[in-house]
């Protein structure tokens, strides 16, 4: 059974559904893939870092030599992909580039003393060295020489041979591959010129081919193309064939080699330990996720900040009514004691309109119950700063004059009540005395931070 198709491409203009597709830049992993193509494009104009975005850039021999900051920005970016393709090929894969008209750029290379012909003066010049940004980013050594023609020659046997044979007429080169460490497949006619190589670069495999221009149908050019998904498969049999990784047919299995059953054995023991992990880690996954999830009482506002207070207060040992309909606010009951919670999260400090929602809806309780309610003001403030730059008070003086002195309020942040809940979690006895300790209160809850109760 062949295996599926894993391919992606990193900016080749291939019309092929079955690719996945990203930039050289991007954060779009290339690991997990058996095949990867890529064509560099030009990125010295997304880095200006330094300089002036609308000037002209300083040049060297007509190369641009961009500003230290921005030639850093750039390399960092190009050097964490070579990382990565790095990575690919010590997992046996296939990268195969198709090498356009190079893009350089010039950095400061050696001083050396010019002695001036008219005057004798002698001055210290600062060299500088063109350097390309596709030898940047392959995780092969090699450099570059832009020359473009259609003039090729086929310098290999073998399955490359055999590919080129069918595909030589889309091909036309843009550069000169200088001093690469594998096999010089395609030269320019009547010369010793580079333009195609095989790099085994063990256990992966580099393949540098000339630019292509597939022909194009305009009526597909919105979908899949044959041409591009007949050059995708070429190339995929290709890797695979130099990689010494031809698909065998079911009857080979009749021959064994040499270690090959305790390999097997050994297969299938992983695959069971893997399947046995996965599971393992899927409810590992799910056991955090319900821990995590009460970070939400100090970042979340709105539906998600109320359930999750409605399940703090449960686990103190509350009772939630259901609201009537048209109301929004939260009736808790703890023995024959009520209380009416207004529960809000607040981008800055807690308002006095909160408070004076909150006096509604203790009203409107006496009003259908004709007993009183605890007002319980819970705000979760500054949910969008983090919990260690929340400087200032939640709950401001102007409110306090109002909300405490006159109805009585117990004001308690997000913050607080994860540290009474997970108290009440970590010392179960303590649970009723926690919950009385919101009713007894007056004013601002002074029951400490999240701090206190973490280990």
């Amino acid at each position: 059974m062949a295996k599926a198709l894993s391919v992606i491409s990193l900016e080749v203009p291939l019309n092929d559904e079955r690719l996945d597709w990203g930039e050289v830049l991007s954060d779009q992993t290339v690991l997990g893939y058996d095949l990867v193509l890529m064509q560099m494009g030009q990125v010295l104009s997304a880095f200006r870092q330094g300089e002036s975005a609308f000037a002209e850039r300083e040049q060297v021999a007509g190369i641009i030599r961009p500003a230290p900051q921005a030639r850093a920005a750039m390399e960092r970016a190009l050097h964490k992909r070579r990382r990565e393709l790095d990575e690919l090929l010590k997992q046996g894969k296939t990268l195969v580039v198709f090498v356009r008209t190079p893009e350089q750029y010039a950095v400061p290379g050696r001083k050396e003393d010019k002695t001036d012909e008219t005057t004798g003066e002698q001055t210290t010049v600062h060299m500088h060295e063109p350097r390309s940004t596709l030898e940047q980013v392959l995780p092969i050594d090699t450099s570059f020489e832009s020359v473009r023609g259609h003039a090729l020659r086929l310098v290999t046997t073998g399955p490359f041979a055999k590919f080129w044979t069918e595909w030589q007429s889309i091909f036309h080169h843009e550069a000169e591959i200088i001093g690469h460490p594998g096999t010089t497949a395609v030269q320019i006619a009547d010369t010793q010129k580079a333009v195609a190589a095989l790099v085994h670069k063990s256990p992966g495999l580099v393949l540098l081919l000339p630019a292509f221009d597939v022909v194009r149908d305009s009526a597909l050019d919105d979908g899949p193309n044959p041409s591009h998904e007949e050059l995708v498969n070429a190339l995929s049999s290709l890797a695979i064939q130099l990689r010494g990784e031809e698909e065998l047919p079911d009857w080979a299995r009749e021959i064994e080699l040499p270690g090959e059953r305790k390999a097997r054995v050994r297969l299938s023991d992983s695959e069971g330990k893997v399947e046995h992990w996965k599971a393992e880690r899927t409810s590992r996954t799910e056991v955090l996720r319900v821990i995590e999830r009460r970070k939400g009482l100090v970042t979340a506002s709105g539906a998600a900040l109320e359930a999750l207070a409605h399940e703090a207060f449960a686990a103190l040992g509350f009772t939630l009514e259901t609201p009537q309909e048209g109301r929004a606010d939260s009736v808790l009951r703890l023995g024959d004691c009520a209380a009416v919670v207004e529960i809000k999260g607040q981008k800055g400090s807690a308002k006095e309109q909160d408070a004076a929602q909150l006096y509604k809806w203790v009203a409107a309780y006496y009003a259908d119950h004709g007993e009183p309610a605890k007002g319980l003001l819970l705000v979760n403030a500054f949910h969008q700063t983090p919990l260690s730059k929340r400087k200032r008070a939640a709950f401001p003086n102007q409110m306090l004059k109002f909300a405490v002195d006159q109805q009585q309020f117990c004001l308690l942040t997000g913050e607080q009540l994860l540290a009474l809940w997970l108290k009440a979690d970590a010392e179960p006895k303590t649970r009723k005395a926690l919950a009385q300790s919101l009713l007894d209160c007056t004013g601002v809850f002074d029951g400490g931070g999240l701090t206190a109760h973490l280990s």
